[in-house]
């Protein structure tokens, strides 16, 4: 089961930034890109592929649409929140697919009943001119598609369940589980979650917060990654060993596969406070050099360095405290 998961509004047809409806101090797009992130990565933990579209708001409505179509999904769904002062949750389906009546009227059941809100359920909207979907998505799709109004957004007591990201992954579950039920989509073992899998080799230092791309083919899930995944820039939000989880598909992968565009640490310079990593061994020219490093002098001590020299091609810096010279790549900056 192939899903397609993409955010309303964020891009006009001009190309400028839409932000769908307002309520209050939120937006229709802010709102519905955080619920659609987690829906994503929900389904990580279902036997079943979900791509997200259009979070960074880079896709105009026909261009979310050719990315469905391009991409054969069985499934494609967009988040929206409704506006005009009304209450509750509705789903709009093809007007001629049965499945879609059902499938609709399921998730718009869910999420009110998470919610404690008024359930609209399934609904079709027709251009009275010629009888087709008046919703473009609905319509150009060519796979089952569905338009989730999950709240409206102008009403305070609706727009309440969804300002908090805890609320945002509540409306995410309700979506997940109404669809993985109706198409009996089962969880994966626990050994195929979202949980980060065993490590793998690092093949490059990666930090928290570099830019980055993508080169490997799969998410440390085990998962295949996304063409369009792989042709973005990504922050990166966390390491832990080898894997590392980027902040914008909320994903972890493999450090060995992934590209540092932009490096988040600071330059050792004279002057520079450091911290002395793990496997660090001594520079210079004396008798210590490639000697370790004992453990009393790393990481978290802190030291100042005071000069920055070559040694043996070898880039280094000599801590003023130890009066010791340690090569920069075992260094880290800290102040």
């Amino acid at each position: 089961m192939n899903i397609c998961i993409s955010i309303g509004h964020g891009k006009s047809a001009k190309g400028g930034y839409d932000s769908g409806a307002l309520g209050g101090n939120y937006q229709e797009f802010k709102i519905g890109r955080e619920i659609g992130k987690y829906i994503g990565e929900i389904f990580k933990g279902y036997a079943c592929t979900a791509d997200v579209i259009n979070y960074d708001a880079t896709l105009y409505l026909t261009e979310r649409i050719a990315h469905v179509n391009k991409h054969g999904y069985d499934l494609a769904i967009e988040i929206h929140l409704n506006a005009a002062g009304g209450t509750g949750s509705e789903v709009y389906y093809k007007h001629k697919s049965a499945t879609g009546k059902k499938l609709a009227g399921a998730i718009s059941k869910s999420i009110a009943n998470t919610f404690g809100i008024r359930d609209r359920g399934a609904k079709v909207k027709i251009n009275p001119s010629n009888g087709t979907d008046y919703f473009g998505f609905v319509r150009s799709c060519k796979c089952e598609s569905l338009l989730i109004e999950t709240v409206f957004i102008d009403t305070a007591s609706d727009r309440k369940h969804v300002e908090t990201a805890a609320g945002q992954r509540q409306c995410a579950e309700a979506i997940v589980k109404a669809i993985a039920d109706f198409y009996g989509i089962k969880k994966k073992t626990s050994t195929s979650t979202n949980k980060p899998s065993e490590d793998k080799p690092t093949a490059a230092t990666v930090r928290a917060g570099d830019t980055v791309k993508i080169t490997g083919s799969k998410y440390a899930t085990g998962q295949k990654i996304p063409m369009w995944v792989k042709l973005k820039k990504h922050t990166v939000k966390s390491v832990s060993g080898s894997r590392a989880l980027l902040k914008e598909i909320n994903s972890w992968v493999y450090t060995a596969d992934l590209t540092v565009l932009q490096s988040s640490a600071k330059t050792v310079s004279v002057g520079s406070k450091v911290k002395i990593k793990p496997g660090a061994t001594y520079g210079g020219l004396t008798a210590a050099r490639g000697k370790a490093v004992p453990k009393e002098q790393l990481a978290p001590k802190k030291h100042t360095v005071s000069k920055i020299e070559t040694h043996n091609g070898v880039k280094e810096a000599l801590l003023s405290d130890i009066v010791s010279w340690v090569a920069i790549k075992y260094l880290e900056v800290v102040g």
